[in-house]
């Protein structure tokens, strides 16, 4: 009896995992995938591996805030519930940064990821018009 294993993280595009090509659309210029279930998510990804190695969220003309910048990479890009948006992985559900980029933990990938935000200005309280992440972290953040 083999086990059957289902989960969002196995019928979802993952950042450094092959892309499902199933679920996207490829640009007419080539340049990145688009979802199928969100067209203002885009996935980029590395050659001949095609394997993902970025992605973009794009609001388009709607900016938002950098609260709902949180719940979608939270919902629709790295699929996990209990990112960590301390340097030190520690939960902070209020974290809301004043710069354009921070790192990012996802327990359930265990990964850090790099995120980087278009700001309408430097002001706190600034909408976002896209943001962008891929794996890793990066020592020269603007928060934290």
């Amino acid at each position: 009896m083999s086990p059957h294993h289902s989960s969002e993280a196995e019928s979802s595009i993952q950042l450094g995992h092959k892309i499902n090509k199933s679920k996207t659309d490829e640009d007419d210029s080539g340049a990145y995938y688009t979802d199928k279930d969100d067209s203002k998510l885009r996935y980029f990804t590395s050659g001949d591996s095609n394997k993902v190695t970025a992605a973009k969220y794009v609001y388009g003309a709607d900016h938002m805030n950098v609260t709902d910048a949180k719940n979608k990479l939270s919902d629709v890009v790295l699929h996990d519930d209990n990112l960590k948006y301390t340097d030190d992985k520690t939960d902070n559900d209020d974290f809301l940064p004043k710069g354009a980029s921070f790192n990012v933990y996802s327990p359930k990938n265990k990964k850090w990821y790099h995120v980087s935000m278009q700001r309408d200005s430097s002001d706190e309280d600034a909408k976002v018009s896209s943001f962008s992440i891929w794996p890793g972290k990066d020592n020269d953040v603007d928060d934290y």
